[in-house]
């Protein structure tokens, strides 16, 4: 039951970076529906990642069925993100850079 303990860690700083240092913003949609798509996001993230863990799980316990599904999950944090928000009815944008 350990094994899911590395994604869930994994996914909570790693999409502060991807929705704050990355400048992506939730855009529309009130305070209750950006939750659910952070919410649906984490829910895609883990099913991702359980589908891969059970793919590569069979070439190598460790390596691909752990790491390597982590490591593909977070990869794809950008698309389950969009599909996340986009469910609870919030899109996601890009904020210009401006000086």
């Amino acid at each position: 039951m350990l094994q899911w303990l590395i994604p869930v860690c994994v996914f909570f700083p790693l999409v502060a970076i991807y929705l704050g240092a990355l400048r992506v913003e939730p855009a529309g949609g009130r305070s209750f529906q950006q939750i659910l798509g952070l919410l649906l996001t984490f829910a895609a993230y883990l099913g991702l990642w359980r589908l891969l863990h059970g793919v590569l799980g069979g070439w190598h316990p460790v390596l691909g069925g752990e790491i390597l599904a982590t490591v593909l999950s977070v990869l794809l944090l950008p698309l389950e993100a969009r599909l996340g928000f986009l469910v609870a009815g919030v899109k996601l944008r890009r904020i210009a850079a401006g000086h």
